[in-house]
């Protein structure tokens, strides 16, 4: 895929995601279910927390698209071990996408200012864990420079 590829996939990504996003139904498609009921609940409880992760595309050395996911260290209370997406709960009322820019950097050095956002998806309700996450899509032209947390 070449450079103008790119444009035009994240210029169309701009616009869908601006658009109604099949969220809800689409993880219904995908969720367990015990006879005709889910296995979980899709409405979050008054109290939920609310979190942003961050879906960031970046080029490689062929310039081909990659994502960038974390390994969280195995000696964490929570999530322990798990490959995710940056991210985490929100703080002081920041939006989703101010969440998603902080703790990316917290985890993994690379700064807000050099990430392009493109847009973001569904929000997803985790009855586990009590939180509604919203995943922000971003983009970033050059190989970034990680400092692991």
């Amino acid at each position: 895929m070449s450079i103008i590829d790119y444009k035009n996939f994240f210029d169309f990504l701009k616009v869908r995601t601006k658009e109604n996003l099949p969220g809800l139904e689409a993880h219904q498609i995908m969720a367990p279910s015990v006879g005709e009921e889910f296995f979980r609940t899709f409405t979050p409880s008054n109290n939920a927390y609310q979190s942003a992760v961050l879906i960031l595309f970046t080029l490689n050395i062929e310039n081909e698209l990659e994502i960038l996911f974390t390994l969280r260290n195995s000696n964490l209370e929570s999530h322990a071990g798990q490959i995710s997406f940056p991210g985490g709960h929100s703080e002081n009322g920041e939006s989703a996408i101010e969440t998603a820019l902080r703790e990316t950097n917290e985890e993994t050095g690379i700064q807000s200012e050099n990430i392009e956002i493109v847009g973001n998806l569904s929000k997803l309700y985790v009855f586990p864990s009590n939180t509604i996450i919203t995943p922000i899509i971003g983009f970033i032209s050059e190989k970034p420079d990680l400092k692991i947390n």
